[in-house]
């Protein structure tokens, strides 16, 4: 009847990096995002649309008060580099992973600064600390309700 089967798994993707935009808007923690642009460009880059990172970067640059096209800076950055060492990141333990996406975290709070310091705008580093430390604590658990949710649409 249907010649062309909708397949729900790849839209996973999409999604997820939807609700950790919108989690990352809802608390200001902007690591929520990153986790999720990190872990799904990772495991699942084919079914990461550039689109949907560009508008979801101009959206949360909107609503929460950024330079309009610094997170959307961020985002495909954040994938562009991903992109670059997926092989060898695909292979890679958890823990070195872990280690990645902290590193990576703590790289995008630097340059935020450096960013508000030529601006000359004001920068908590208390905030991004506590932004850095949330990233961190916050990526074994995506990762725990990541993988069995895409597992679970991948078999329907």
């Amino acid at each position: 009847m249907f010649p062309n089967k909708i397949k729900i798994y790849q839209y996973v993707p999409g999604f997820a990096i939807i609700i950790g935009v919108c989690f990352s808007i809802l608390s200001g923690i902007q690591s929520f995002a990153y986790i999720a642009i990190f872990y799904w460009s990772v495991f699942r880059s084919d079914f990461v649309p550039i689109s949907l990172l560009v508008g979801l970067g101009l959206i949360c640059d909107s609503l929460s008060g950024h330079l309009l096209g610094e997170e959307t800076f961020i985002y495909l950055a954040l994938m562009s580099i991903i992109h670059m060492d997926r092989r060898f990141l695909l292979h890679k333990e958890f823990n070195y992973l872990w280690q990645s996406i902290g590193s990576l975290i703590v790289v995008i709070g630097v340059g935020k600064w450096l960013l508000a310091f030529q601006l000359k705008m004001p920068f908590s580093m208390t905030y991004q600390l506590f932004d850095v430390v949330v990233g961190i604590l916050w990526f074994p658990v995506w990762v725990k309700l990541m993988a069995p949710l895409y597992s679970r649409f991948a078999t329907l």
